[in-house]
């Protein structure tokens, strides 16, 4: 019973230690989890603490940022407080349509200047507060509207680096400065006025502020405005006329319409009306823009009153006219008129030239002055006159007339006391008939054949006389062709008959005239009347090219002249 009981009893001893041995080894795995916890607990407390400490040390950056930030909104603020509150009751002239903007304050005299202006310049700054600001203004302004003006501020610190930082700057840095703020304004009013409402008078009685808008880093609520013109420049814009002037916003607005100056053009509604020719109207639109719109940029037409311009081209020019001939100008106006040629007072002589149905004749040698005019209509004015001088001068001289003049018609031959006229068409030089020539002389006639003897031809030539002496030189009046044919000559074939004359030279009507006669004849050939069946003869005169005029020496025309069914009397 004993062994038994011992054998238990170690049995139980047994189990004990095998409890103790577990639970050991439990207490050692969670006291390795306590410490793994502590570890990570102290790490996240490190990670925390450091957080802390860079906030802190953040926020009292952060605080000294702030501080400065606020200071800069309160100057900025203040700044155009009392800038909306000078322009209130001092507008700037000079500020309308400005761009860049002006400043918003000055003298007097310089808020009274209608022109924009960047040669003074003024900063704001709050007592407590080093910041200078500098207020820019751009006026709308639109005095037939119940909002006579709307003014854009733009407030921003002054540049610290440049003398603009001070009161007064050069007009360069006002200008750039200006510029900068209008494109990144921080701070920025649109601020509008009804300067006169109702009984009151004094400037900027009404006010109401569109829009406020505190940084120019925060994307604006108010959208981009723009005009669109409609309505093209009439194109003949005259006096009593009128038309319609149509534009659209990007806002939906109707567009203002104003005009200027009122002695040009008026405006009722969008109908303008021009008053005066020879003047400019002006003409504006404008919308000043909304709560949800800014102002748009004005928009112009510029229209020049009156009658359209008109000028005159002559496309044509007679650079050799001469006494006889003809001219046909051409030329055009611009307003499409018929252009008048008419022949100016200070034509010299003055029967030089003729106007008739556009065609020039030219009657003389001289200065011939054309005056091309346009007297305009109701859409254009009168041209300016375009004058054209041409010089007329002479044709070679010619001859106009060949005439036989015979003495005793019964006889039918050339006999003492027949003559031949020549006739030119000018007057010539006498002595280019021959050297010492004065107008009468004695001269040789020889009547000579040519041709076959058949066919031949009686020629008349004459000759100088001098010292009894025949045909020693030429007399320049070319040849005569007395036509008598192949049925009877004046002078048989093979031979000349001389006759002694007279030669004497004369002017008719401005022309010189040439009568040669027949004397006695000095050498008996045989001269005898045509045959009886030849009853009429032809006389042809060609001239000699060594006659001249007495107007600038021009050489005659060789051309042949004729004097057609001559009796045979006449040669």
């Amino acid at each position: 019973m004993r062994k038994h009981e011992g054998t238990n009893g170690e049995s139980r001893q047994s189990k004990r230690r095998s409890d103790r041995s577990r639970r050991a080894e439990v207490e050692q795995r969670e006291g390795g989890a306590i410490l793994v916890l502590a570890l990570a607990y102290i790490m996240i407390i490190g990670v925390v603490v450091a957080a802390l400490t860079t906030w802190a040390s953040g926020d009292l950056n952060n605080t000294g940022n702030f501080s400065n930030a606020r200071s800069l909104d309160y100057s900025l603020s203040s700044a155009m407080e009392v800038g909306i509150n000078n322009i209130r009751y001092t507008p700037v002239v000079g500020s309308i349509n400005a761009s860049p903007p002006v400043a918003c304050w000055g003298s007097g005299t310089y808020a009274t200047t209608s022109a924009p202006t960047y040669s003074t310049y003024s900063t704001y700054q709050l007592p407590t507060s080093t910041n200078n600001i500098a207020l820019w203004c751009s006026t709308l302004s639109v005095p037939g509207n119940a909002v006579t003006r709307t003014v854009t501020v733009s407030a921003c610190p002054a540049p610290s680096s440049s003398t603009i930082a001070t009161v007064w700057a050069t007009s360069t840095e006002i200008q750039n400065a200006a510029t900068a703020c209008d494109d990144a304004p921080d701070l920025q009013a649109f601020v509008s006025f009804d300067d006169y409402n109702g009984s009151k008078s004094v400037p900027g009685y009404g006010a109401s502020l569109q829009n406020w808008d505190w940084s120019s880093s925060v994307q604006s609520t108010i959208l981009p405005n723009s005009i669109s013109i409609q309505s093209s420049i009439p194109e003949f814009p005259v006096a009593n006329s009128s038309y319609v002037a149509s534009a659209t916003a990007s806002s939906g607005d109707t567009v203002a319409v104003t005009t200027s100056p009122s002695s040009s053009c008026t405006v009722s509604g969008h109908t303008v009306t021009f008053v005066a020719n020879g003047t400019t109207c002006n003409v504006f639109f404008n919308d000043p823009g909304g709560a949800n719109y800014a102002a748009a940029a004005q928009q112009k037409q510029t229209i020049s009153v009156g009658q359209v311009a008109n000028s005159i081209s002559v496309t044509s020019t007679d650079s050799s006219a001469i006494v006889g001939g003809q001219y046909t100008p051409t030329a055009s106006a611009t307003s499409g008129d018929p252009v008048v040629v008419t022949v100016d007072a200070s034509t010299s002589p003055s029967n030089t030239c003729t106007v008739n149905s556009g065609t020039v004749t030219f009657y003389a040698a001289g200065s011939c002055v054309l005056d091309f005019n346009d007297f305009g209509n109701t859409d254009y004015v009168a041209a300016t006159q375009f004058q054209q001088t041409i010089t007329v001068g002479l044709a070679p001289p010619a001859g106009q007339s060949i005439l036989g003049n015979p003495s005793t018609p019964a006889s039918g031959g050339p006999s003492n006391g027949d003559s031949l006229t020549y006739q030119y068409n000018q007057t010539m030089s006498q002595s280019s008939m021959y050297s010492g020539f004065t107008g009468s002389a004695s001269v040789c006639v020889d009547l000579t054949t040519s041709g076959l003897s058949s066919s031949y031809q009686t020629v008349w030539t004459v000759f100088t006389y001098s010292s009894n002496t025949c045909r020693s030189t030429l007399v320049n009046l070319g040849s005569v062709n007395l036509g008598d044919g192949a049925h009877g000559n004046y002078v048989s074939w093979g031979s000349t008959a001389v006759f002694l004359g007279t030669m004497t030279m004369s002017t008719v009507n401005g022309d010189s005239q040439v009568i040669v006669t027949l004397g006695n004849e000095s050498n008996f050939t045989t001269v005898s009347a045509l045959s009886p069946n030849t009853s009429t003869t032809t006389l042809t005169w060609t001239p000699s090219a060594s006659a001249t005029s007495t107007s600038g020496g021009t050489a005659c025309s060789t051309t042949s002249v004729t004097e057609a069914n001559a009796p045979k009397v006449n040669f």
